[in-house]
């Protein structure tokens, strides 16, 4: 264990760190969500299209 006190800088350092990790995760749920999102209508899609008889 490192028992050195932590500096303004370091602190910074991990502040920035871990806002970029926060965005990147954010950005990874929107993707991931978004993705769900046009599988599911594809698939309503051609749920009705089977149903109307227009899928060969």
């Amino acid at each position: 264990m490192n028992n050195q006190p932590i500096t303004d800088s370091d602190s910074t350092i991990e502040m920035i760190i871990a806002k970029e990790r926060l965005r990147q995760a954010h950005h990874s749920f929107n993707l991931a969500f978004v993705t769900t999102a046009a599988y599911v209508f594809i698939s309503f899609a051609g749920v009705g299209l089977v149903l109307l008889g227009k899928a060969d």
